[in-house]
């Protein structure tokens, strides 16, 4: 009830309240959590559900801490570095990547914009390191363009399924051409062409 507020609109749940604003921020410095920068702000709203970024309907959260077992904020804050661990050693990436796509989409779009994509890829996919190097190559060759739901998905199928020399990479029909065409240019790039 300490972040609660009345939200501004109602939903179609008829839900009226939630955590927003700076409430909400408030709430992530309560439990140690920079929600720009650290993938466990992902995570919580995964586990809640959320259906809006940067908000945590009353529902959405109560059903959240529910999941977590988080029954005072202590028991949040203490839930947050198994979350983040979850995510960061694998064990809910492909959840929570998932999520996250949908939760950063702003109605009507069915598309992320590279730039957005390439911060969220940043903090998902930290550790991959072919990361920068499609990330470069995507805003050279890919500028003005955005990120549809295979494509976000594939880009997990790839830092998680392929190897960082991209040995085991192969020209099959499965990969989108966008890959393709990257692929190529890191080989030719590694090569010295």
């Amino acid at each position: 009830m300490k972040y609660c507020e009345e939200l501004p609109a109602p939903d179609v749940s008829g839900c009226t309240d939630g955590i927003f604003g700076d409430k909400f921020l408030q709430l992530f410095k309560d439990i140690s959590v920079d929600p720009a920068a650290d993938v466990t702000a992902l995570a919580l709203a995964q586990a809640c559900n959320c259906v809006e970024m940067g908000v945590f309907k009353r529902k959405e959260f109560i059903c959240g801490c529910t999941v977590l077992e988080a029954d005072t904020l202590e028991d949040l804050r203490e839930k947050m570095p198994e979350l983040r661990a979850n995510v960061l050693t694998g064990k809910t990436l492909p959840e929570v990547y998932t999520y996250t796509f949908s939760i950063a989409l702003e109605a009507p779009s069915k598309v992320l914009p590279l730039e957005e994509a390439q911060q969220y890829w940043a903090l998902l996919l930290h550790d991959w390191p072919l990361r920068q190097p499609f990330c470069d190559w995507a805003n050279a060759h890919m500028r003005g363009k955005a990120i549809n739901r295979d494509l976000w998905t594939m880009v997990l199928k790839l830092a998680t399924e392929v190897p960082a020399d991209l040995s085991t990479y192969d020209d099959n029909p499965a990969w989108p051409v966008v890959f393709d065409e990257f692929v190529e240019y890191y080989r030719a790039q590694q090569k010295g062409e």
